[in-house]
């Protein structure tokens, strides 16, 4: 976790705190999404899965207050979530 705090510190030195800690959940989430994106056969979960890697990669770096990062990163990490399901749920067929 110490080099993903550095790694966001590089561009927002004065994240610390609450603020640092769902930076690096945007962080986190932005690569699970490309992961996801990468590895997708279903239409659905491979937007859901780019919609989460833009959204994290929007604001990860933004001038956002804590209580707002908080909001962002739940939003990611829950399209994330749908992507996910939707590649199971939808490559078993329906």
């Amino acid at each position: 976790m110490e080099d993903l705090a550095l790694q966001i510190q590089q561009f927002v030195p004065n994240a610390e705190g609450e603020e640092l800690e769902h930076r690096i959940s945007l962080y986190k989430a932005r690569d699970h999404a490309a992961m996801l994106r990468g590895q997708s056969t279903i239409l659905q979960a491979f937007r859901l899965a780019c919609d989460a890697h833009e959204a994290a990669g929007e604001f990860l770096y933004a001038d956002m207050a804590p209580d707002r990062l908080k909001l962002a990163a739940t939003y990611v990490r829950n399209l994330v979530h749908a992507a996910f399901l939707a590649e199971q749920l939808l490559s078993e067929g329906v």
